[in-house]
């Protein structure tokens, strides 16, 4: 089980936001839609702030946020006094949203897909999202936990995955990438996220 309130800031988010950012920096987003998008910024040592406010500082795109907690609403907002009124939140749940507004005329430029894996039914919806997404040709992005089980994404599209060396369950993540984005600037950028979240291995499918 992998619960993102207890885990943000660890590795896991360290290698998520790194990889992301690379993207959006290789080709910015107009238009950005995070599916499970959570709070502003967490109660960490120093602040620690969401996926979705590093993507609007670095490309100035509209934001279309979602989730089922609405008290992260309030968040968005304190975060839209600092930032601008770059943001749509929906207290709604995200696969069903995502769906939707991939299946407009004019879809998102970037889906990124960040669910908390709380059950096996989101593992089943992650599936359906993203051949929604292949269908109508939208650009997405997924982060998956890889647990030593076996559980995890199977990406039929170019993808980065790290591992630690960890008696816990979950031994390691990755990042699904299906757009145009240069993969080449993103794979430069491994080795030292690599080195800065102490991975001890780096796997990439093409």
């Amino acid at each position: 089980m992998y619960e993102h309130l207890k885990n943000a800031g660890n590795v896991f988010d360290v290698f998520k936001h790194g990889v992301l950012m690379k993207a959006v920096e290789s080709k910015p987003p107009l238009v950005y839609f995070e599916s499970h998008c959570g709070f502003a910024s967490y109660e960490k040592p120093e602040l620690w702030e969401s996926s979705w406010i590093k993507v609007q500082r670095e490309s100035n795109c509209h934001c279309f946020l979602c989730d089922t907690n609405c008290n992260i609403h309030l968040s968005v907002l304190e975060a839209c006094k600092e930032i601008g009124p770059y943001f749509t939140f929906f207290c709604a749940d995200g696969f069903e949203v995502s769906d939707n507004y991939a299946r407009q005329e004019v879809p998102p430029d970037l889906f990124f897909v960040d669910p908390p894996y709380k059950d096996d039914s989101d593992w089943k919806r992650v599936m359906d999202l993203t051949t929604t997404f292949n269908e109508v040709k939208a650009e997405w992005i997924l982060w998956y936990p890889i647990f030593a089980n076996g559980l995890t994404f199977k990406p039929e599209v170019p993808a980065i995955e790290m591992y630690w060396t960890t008696k816990e369950n979950l031994h390691g993540c990755g990042m699904a990438i299906c757009g145009d984005f240069d993969m080449n600037e993103i794979r430069n950028c491994l080795s030292f996220l690599q080195w800065c979240v102490s991975a001890k291995e780096v796997k990439i499918y093409d």
